[in-house]
């Protein structure tokens, strides 16, 4: 006997040479996920219903797979309000069930595995996080940020405005006015839609400046909050 392997290509079976991948290219889906597998079979004839058997044999097994997701991008849009404010979001899909996202967006502990080396309760206020992007930092340093969370709904809404940023950030007075909403919504049992809205960006030089900011800095943020999903819990003293 030889060997050989065979891809699905617009319906038929054709025959590749050995060393190829067989690629499924129905199974993408909106995650961005693409299945894929190889196979090597021992070549013999195959008639009508041995194919139609194998084929479906091939597709449960396919099913049965899980593979890891392809990173997706970050979706970004804007917009302006009724009431002549812009609104900026973002959104992308991580691969992770709504609670552990609700905990690493959510918690002191769960920032510090993908948005910043340090994290606390504040002492004086038990409904804000204060943290920092300085490993060193703390409570008090002219580093810190705090965020004041204004509504919470357990595994599908976060709402907070940032009530202080480090020294020296650029147009903060403005910045005060925005309101964050944090929203998850659960795809299946392993992945979750996340969107992050600022709303009420003033529409002057300020207010464009600061969106203009937000724009590329919360793209990086969801960024990591996926990777924190596929490469596990970032490592900060990598970042030094």
């Amino acid at each position: 006997m030889t060997r050989a392997a065979y891809t699905i290509l617009g319906g038929d079976w054709v025959r590749l040479p050995i060393g190829q991948a067989l690629t499924l290219h129905p199974f993408q889906d909106d995650g961005g996920t693409l299945t894929m597998i190889r196979l090597d079979l021992i070549e013999r004839s195959i008639n009508k219903g041995d194919m139609t058997r194998f084929l479906l044999a091939l597709l449960v097994l396919v099913l049965l797979i899980q593979s890891p997701a392809v990173a997706q991008d970050v979706a970004i849009g804007d917009r302006r309000e009724a009431d002549g404010t812009l609104t900026l979001s973002h959104e992308v899909v991580v691969a992770a069930p709504a609670a552990d996202v609700w905990a690493a967006i959510s918690t002191p502990e769960g920032w510090r595995t993908w948005a910043v080396p340090v994290s606390w309760v504040a002492a004086d206020d038990p409904g804000s996080i204060e943290s920092s992007y300085d490993a060193a930092a703390r409570p008090g340093d002219p580093t810190i940020i705090r965020q004041h969370f204004l509504a919470r709904l357990p595994g599908r809404l976060l709402v907070f405005r940032t009530t202080r940023a480090p020294q020296g950030f650029p147009h903060f007075e403005t910045y005060a006015r925005v309101t964050s909403f944090f929203e998850l919504e659960v795809i299946d049992a392993t992945r979750t839609r996340v969107r992050l809205t600022g709303a009420g960006y003033a529409d002057d030089e300020a207010g464009r400046a600061l969106l203009g900011f937000f724009r590329d800095g919360n793209r990086v943020s969801l960024e990591r909050l996926r990777d924190r999903f596929v490469n596990g819990p970032r490592d900060w003293t990598a970042q030094r």
